[in-house]
């Protein structure tokens, strides 16, 4: 999994970001089928995304799926998520990655969930004009609990 956090001077700037990350989902998926991701000893055989239903965080939420299927042997299902969550002019990207079936859902939406917590602890009144406050230095953690 990676988390990822922009700021940008402009609503409309980062209201762009969503619709250009989905308007290249096509140009991934072409370049896994057309092999671009091929090994020597496997290759991707099937390659296709989709929108994936996810809860509304922030000010809006939008989730897509990238699902490969990688053959040797034997085949394997790799599935990419990706969660974009804008609240005011931040934008919170969610990543995972997972073989064999799909992240845990319950988990992605109780991460998605604290993100938004914590950037409306650290974002000014108004989301418009969002500036962030940084956080406290925290030490690293063994705690399973996500963040």
């Amino acid at each position: 999994m990676s988390q990822s956090l922009g700021i940008y001077e402009t609503r409309d700037g980062f209201e762009r970001i969503v619709p250009f990350y989905r308007d290249r989902l096509d140009c991934v998926v072409d370049f896994f089928r057309d092999g671009g991701l091929d090994l020597e000893d496997a290759e991707v055989t099937e390659a296709g995304w989709s929108v994936v239903s996810f809860p509304s965080f922030g000010d809006s939420t939008d989730a897509f799926r990238i699902t490969l299927e990688i053959a040797d042997d034997f085949s394997i299902d790799a599935h990419y998520d990706f969660v974009f969550i804008t609240r005011g002019r931040v934008v919170f990207v969610l990543a995972t990655v997972d073989a064999f079936s799909p992240f845990d859902t319950r988990l992605l939406e109780q991460l998605a969930e604290r993100a938004v917590e914590r950037i409306d602890a650290r974002i000014s009144e108004d989301p418009a004009t969002a500036t962030l406050t940084p956080a406290e230095p925290t030490s690293p953690t063994t705690s399973s609990r996500p963040y």
